[in-house]
């Protein structure tokens, strides 16, 4: 009877140890469980901020390109209008080049003014003798007094003339080292300089005197 107690008693403490074996066995495997998920879980915020990190780093380099894209827009712009600017600048130099006399031109229309009003004032000073009244004792013909008149007419018509011709040249000489001389004062365009050495008190173009 005694021996069956202990059998009892001793398959009783190892049905208690199995069962202690079992249950740390069972607990050891759920927190087996449980760190292969907080590792898993750990690995998939890891990828996550990895994602993340990929996606911010694409859209960053999408906005580098843009900035760069815009960068280089406003920099072509920027050479365009450079380039167009110094275009104008040259073609304005080349205008404005064109439409001014060289130094031995104006040279030698002062020589050609010069020489112009010199033999004015020799005609102005004979006009202005011719011009003289007639004195009524001169002892000439009827004839002779009426030609003598119409002389004086026609004196005093070239006179008038003459002393308009050397204000023009007066004022040519004046005017001939201004950086326009020589251009058209209505469409501001070069006079010829041929013109201008025939007569260097010309105002206006060929084209433009035509019009008036």
């Amino acid at each position: 009877m005694i021996e069956v107690m202990i059998e009892a008693m001793i398959e009783e403490v190892v049905m208690v140890e199995v069962l202690e074996m079992v249950l740390s066995e069972a607990e050891t495997a759920e927190k087996a469980k449980e760190e292969e998920v907080i590792q898993v879980q750990a690995l998939t915020v890891e990828e996550e901020l990895q994602v993340i990190q990929i996606v911010a780093a694409e859209e960053e380099e999408v906005k580098l390109q843009i900035l760069r894209a815009h960068l280089a827009h406003q920099v072509h712009l920027a050479l365009q209008a450079k380039v167009e600017t110094t275009t104008l600048s040259l073609q304005s130099l080349q205008r404005i080049s064109i439409r001014m006399l060289s130094i031995s031109q104006k040279a030698l229309l002062e020589d050609k003014i010069k020489q112009n009003l010199e033999t004015l004032t020799d005609d102005i000073s004979y006009l202005e003798e011719a011009t003289k009244p007639i004195a009524p004792e001169n002892a000439i013909g009827r004839i002779s007094r009426i030609d003598a008149i119409n002389n004086k007419s026609v004196a005093e018509q070239s006179l008038r003339q003459a002393k308009d011709k050397q204000g023009k040249l007066l004022e040519a000489l004046d005017n001939i080292t201004n950086s326009d001389f020589g251009n058209c004062q209505k469409c501001k365009e070069e006079i010829a300089f041929e013109r201008l050495l025939f007569m260097p008190e010309s105002r206006r173009c060929m084209k433009c005197l035509k019009q008036c």
